[in-house]
């Protein structure tokens, strides 16, 4: 080995020695410093005091396959410029913001890193009261609302014809909490209203919505498109 080649080795064994001790001095300062995230209309973390590690592994919850590229290659289409995922996070120098419905895998990473965390809900939430569902249901539904109604975030996946609408308006029901509903298309949102009507005994224009070029909100039962 020539001088070269040992200077080159000592440097490295320093850069490993310098590496170690920088994620130790971020995890004690992690570990000494209490967390702060506050739940509103996204989650926001305060992340000046937290490792890179943790950081990252807050942005991944966030980032998604592209369902694009599923579709276009299946098409045999090209792919230039279309990215391969889709990054659901918006970072500042002292603030990490992902969607609200991340809450659990962040409450179950912070409790991995063994966190001292302080939890504040800033949500608007507004009582109201909605008309019952008229709808008889059946068996398997009505487990489905227990597990959903067990819990603040939820996720119901179940195929066609299950009902989800149906347990979609019966948790309306039991929550009784201003409510907005989202679809990606004009039929979806043509079909919500129809089904509340049918469901509710509501009339069409007890229910606002916005798309179609129209704002019809009315901020207490309300179904949006994404367009």
């Amino acid at each position: 080995m020539n001088n070269l080649d040992k200077k080159l080795e000592e440097l490295y064994q320093k850069k490993e020695s310098i590496e170690l001790e920088i994620k130790l001095l971020e995890k004690k300062k992690q570990e000494s410093t209490k967390s702060y995230i506050i739940l509103e209309d996204s989650i926001y973390i305060n992340i000046s005091h937290l490792s890179k590690v943790l950081i990252q592994s807050l942005q991944n919850l966030a980032i998604f396959e592209n369902p694009q590229v599923q579709i276009l290659q299946n098409l045999r289409k090209p792919l230039y410029n279309i990215p391969r995922t889709i990054k659901g996070y918006e970072q500042t120098k002292s603030q990490l913001i992902i969607p609200r419905g991340l809450m659990r895998g962040v409450i179950e990473l912070f409790k991995q890193h063994k966190l001292d965390t302080t939890y504040i809900d800033k949500r608007f939430i507004q009582e109201e009261i909605f008309l019952n569902v008229t709808y008889k249901l059946r068996d398997e539904q009505t487990y489905a609302i227990e597990a959903i109604n067990k819990k603040d975030f939820s996720l119901c996946i179940a195929p066609p014809g299950f009902g989800k609408t149906l347990i979609g308006a019966k948790m309306i029901e039991l929550r009784a909490v201003n409510t907005l509903i989202i679809v990606n298309k004009n039929m979806l949102l043509d079909q919500w209203i129809d089904r509340f009507i049918e469901y509710f005994k509501y009339e069409k224009k007890d229910i606002g919505f916005l798309g179609k070029s129209k704002n019809k909100l009315n901020n207490k039962l309300d179904i949006a498109t994404m367009q």
